[in-house]
């Protein structure tokens, strides 16, 4: 089976200018992110300033580079920019997901971590069972086609979810919309690497997949801020206009409130005021999380919108034999013509013309035609399948 070669030109070089100034840009952008009740201090804006201005350096950097950690001119690739504009909303649209539901669950239905860990259980089932069921599917129908689906099923979701969370809500009226949560973003989230990987040429793959990775993360911070922001001041403004609290340390009870900060709360409630109090903390918290689910449901629509109009299937890389390619790689499967027109070099042919799996070989387990068939080969086939299916559950169940 012959091996990629990668030109000796580029092979070795490694663009540590470039990897410290994102290392550093990002790190200082997350951290100010994330930093809750000080992101409007003097410190929180001066690091945002230097990692904004150290993230312009870095792309300045990048645009010179001999061989750069980041081809900005894979952006220019429609498709590509838009699983990185999908990529950062996922993880966004996870955050009211993996944190408000937590919070929601102890803070206002009284469950313990060990409960609120169980009932999360059917989201994680019905997300590996998306991802099982969309991959099967993708043989069939476009990347496009899968993201929107699955972006559709998580609004309705989402937007379900936001009608059911109120205090005192059963754990069986949870259940079915959590579980619709999870299938969505299953089916949603499995197109989303592979795609990326196959609008770019071969050598560019890794490149493409850690560049995925590294938005994924960026939504993460952002997620983590902005709809903190919502579910602060939803909780704030509730909490400070209930008529049940009497006016004296109101405010410092909505404050801690609104930082969901139980031994604050507790200090700062007037005596004789505690079941009022209570009450209405879980009141405040079930319409914030009610909120936030609501906002994960339109952000939800930036996903399907963006699928829609620029995912396309002809971005997809195809291979040509090189000019001067031995008698042996001009035979490989991948560049071989079908009636429906040349195989995606990452993908594999289960059927003509259709796509499959993101395969990290040679051959992209793909059979070769009659004629061409070789044990080697055939053996390399069956194992990167089932390597794809490895790396799918891996991601799907992180």
């Amino acid at each position: 089976m012959p091996a990629y070669r990668p030109d000796p030109a580029r092979s070795g070089r490694i663009d540590w200018s470039g990897a410290a100034l994102l290392i550093v840009s990002l790190g200082l952008l997350n951290f100010a992110l994330i930093r809750g009740e000080d992101q409007r201090s003097a410190a929180t804006g001066l690091q945002f300033a230097v990692g904004a201005v150290l993230l312009v350096a870095f792309l300045a950097v990048e645009k010179r580079a001999a061989a750069p950690i980041v081809d900005l001119s894979l952006f220019r690739i429609p498709t590509f920019a838009a699983i990185n504009v999908i990529a950062v909303v996922s993880r966004l649209v996870s955050i009211g997901g993996a944190v408000y539901f937590m919070l929601y669950f102890q803070a206002a239905l009284g469950m313990s971590p060990m409960e609120s860990g169980l009932l999360l259980l059917p989201v994680f089932i019905a997300q590996t069972a998306g991802g099982i069921g969309a991959a099967k599917l993708r043989a069939k129908f476009t990347a496009s086609q899968i993201i929107v689906a699955g972006y559709a099923v998580k609004g309705v979701s989402a937007a379900w979810m936001a009608q059911v969370f109120e205090p005192g809500a059963g754990a069986w009226s949870l259940v079915p919309p959590m579980a619709l949560w999870g299938l969505g973003g299953g089916a949603a989230g499995m197109p989303t690497l592979s795609t990326a990987m196959n609008v770019v040429a071969k050598e560019k793959a890794g490149m493409a997949s850690g560049t995925i990775m590294t938005t994924f993360m960026i939504g993460v911070g952002v997620g983590s801020a902005g709809l903190g922001v919502v579910f602060k001041e939803r909780i704030g403004a509730l909490v400070t206009a209930d008529s049940a609290l009497p006016e004296d340390g109101r405010d410092a009870v909505a404050d801690a409130a609104a930082q969901v900060d139980l031994d604050r709360l507790k200090a700062a409630t007037p005596p004789g005021f505690e079941t009022e109090v209570q009450q209405a903390m879980e009141r405040a918290i079930s319409s914030g999380t009610s909120l936030v689910m609501l906002t994960t449901a339109a952000l939800s629509l930036i996903s399907i919108v963006v699928a829609v109009f620029f995912i396309r299937e002809r971005d997809l890389v195809t291979a040509k034999p090189d000019d001067g390619a031995a008698p042996d790689e001009a035979d490989d499967p991948r560049t071989a013509e079908s009636p429906d027109g040349p195989t995606p070099i990452h993908e594999t042919r289960d059927r003509p013309g259709r796509a499959g799996a993101v395969c990290p070989s040679r051959y992209s387990g793909a059979f070769p035609r009659s004629g061409r068939r070789s044990l080697s080969r055939c053996v390399g086939g069956v194992a990167c399948r089932v390597h794809a299916q490895c790396v799918r559950l891996f991601f799907w169940a992180s």
